[in-house]
């Protein structure tokens, strides 16, 4: 009989911090989950990837490709992310600009109080197939999306074909139990992201029958504002399929300051990049 997976849960909250991150990894571990897996097809998205200026007032311009691709300090890494653990760095992106920017600004954050920012938005080419699977759209929010809302609607009818050791309609609530807890509020507290990177990690690295690799995960954003929730969705991908020649390859770059005007916000000063060197990534302005 599977246990009540919302109680192992609560309990692995209540555990020393330092422990909860490895309980959940063997939650996981131990269960098994099947999860949904399908394809994004290249020329069927756009992604974009928004890195903020945060040195004196941002008026400068980022000279590689490195500095605005994932990140290769790895070392430097100190931190959980949404889906990263410490030391580990993985390609986060967005299929909408805006949504993009919205997910990194310190000017759409509600504790800050800048009006104006330079940001670079670099975007990005599928040119291969990439497997992924998705975090489901929550039960408990006011704004939906309705991109997600499919990709759940199919994900959902893809489990009832599954034959697993976990009962079709538990597998379903402990997904949907992810679902809610990945989309926690953003935080300065670690802990938020343990649980969510953990669940993130076991899908990146859960190996198939056929020994096929997910290459990224779809997931929501985490911001509740109508405006910016219905917008698109967020992915997280391994960082050894981005480059060029790569399934994610680099295509453009621009950088731009940002203003805010109550609730909206508009691009100004927006200059794109001329060229940029593929063997060594410099980029011109």
């Amino acid at each position: 009989m599977t246990p009540n997976i919302q109680n192992i849960i609560d309990e692995i909250k209540a555990l020393d911090p330092t422990l909860i991150f490895s309980a959940y990894k063997n939650l996981f571990s131990n269960l098994k989950p099947s999860f949904c897996k399908f394809n994004l097809t290249p020329g069927h998205k756009i992604l974009f990837r928004v890195r903020c200026h945060t040195e004196g007032d941002g008026n400068y311009f980022f000279n590689n490709i490195s500095d605005i691709s994932y990140r290769n300090d790895s070392f430097n890494i100190k931190k959980f992310g949404r889906c990263n653990q410490p030391f580990q760095s993985l390609f986060y992106c967005s299929d909408d600009e805006m949504l993009s920017f919205a997910e990194v600004s310190e000017i759409v954050r509600t504790e800050n109080k800048k009006e104006t920012a330079y940001h670079t938005t670099s975007v990005w080419k599928m040119n291969e197939d990439l497997l992924a699977t998705s975090i489901f759209e929550p039960d408990n929010i006011e704004v939906s999306n309705s991109g997600l809302i499919y990709i759940t609607k199919k994900c959902m009818e893809q489990l009832d074909l599954t034959t697993h050791p976990i009962e079709k309609d538990n597998l379903k609530s402990l997904l949907k139990i992810v679902a809610t807890e990945f989309t926690k509020p953003s935080s300065l507290d670690n802990r938020v992201y343990l649980f969510s990177s953990a669940v993130a990690n076991y899908f990146l690295d859960t190996t198939g029958t056929e020994n096929e690799r997910m290459d990224g995960i779809v997931y929501p954003t985490c911001i509740g504002k109508s405006n910016i929730r219905s917008m698109g969705l967020n992915y997280v991908f391994r960082p050894e399929i981005v480059g060029f020649g790569n399934k994610i390859e680099f295509h453009d770059a621009y950088r731009s300051r940002m203003n805010k005007r109550g609730f909206d916000y508009n691009q100004s000063e927006i200059i794109r990049m001329k060229k940029a060197n593929k063997y060594t990534g410099e980029i011109y302005w």
